[in-house]
């Protein structure tokens, strides 16, 4: 194409997952509307150390005018560093849904794995280890109660998390330093949260 190139990075929000109809996504609407070639690298679930490697492969491969790179305040900031590791998926779809191949520092190699950390070692539902979590995985109310505790606890990783952004910051930096490198400017969108915004959905 003759036309200016613009690279999109990113996870779901870029690749469109909830776009209506289908094919109207931003990525989408940017083709339409403007006098640009839209690539769009957007995979859903993807995290910061994905996007530095697409960054890495295809920035001097594509030579784009531009890269944007759409950073998700929701699930985008990384409270430990993970490896990517070639040919192995960084989520799994299962029929629980979607388990990250990573979770709280350990990488596991299949679905089943993933699946089996997090009923019988992190929430106990399937193996319970003493009698009080013998009565709590019987009650679906008891359950309940019991996970205010988790979620208690993902608050405060969470604000730990926006408090402390090095693992966040060295891969964007990867990132700036590739568009540097290959002489591209970059520009970085900060997509927050709906409850951040303060705003209505559309």
């Amino acid at each position: 194409s003759t036309k200016k190139k613009v690279l999109l990075i990113g996870d779901s929000f870029t690749w469109g997952m909830t776009a209506q109809p289908f094919d109207s996504s931003f990525a989408d609407i940017l083709q339409r509307e403007t006098d640009c070639e839209i690539i769009n690298t957007g995979i859903p679930a993807a995290d910061p150390p994905q996007y530095a490697r697409i960054a890495e492969k295809y920035i001097p491969l594509l030579k784009p005018d531009l890269v944007v790179v759409m950073f998700f305040m929701g699930n985008d900031l990384m409270r430990q560093d993970r490896e990517v590791v070639p040919g192995e998926p960084f989520y799994y779809y299962t029929n629980a849904g979607a388990i990250l191949a990573d979770i709280d520092g350990i990488h596991f190699k299949t679905a089943q794995e993933a699946y089996n950390y997090f009923v019988n070692d992190k929430y106990y539902l399937n193996q319970p280890k003493s009698i009080p979590q013998t009565i709590i995985s019987k009650s679906s109310l008891l359950s309940r109660l019991y996970s205010v505790r988790f979620r208690i606890e993902e608050k405060i990783k969470y604000e730990q998390t926006v408090k402390d952004t090095r693992v966040t910051k060295k891969y964007l930096n990867a990132i700036a330093q590739t568009c540097s490198s290959n002489g591209i400017p970059c520009k970085f969108v900060m997509i927050p949260e709906i409850k951040e915004a303060d705003m209505e959905v559309d």
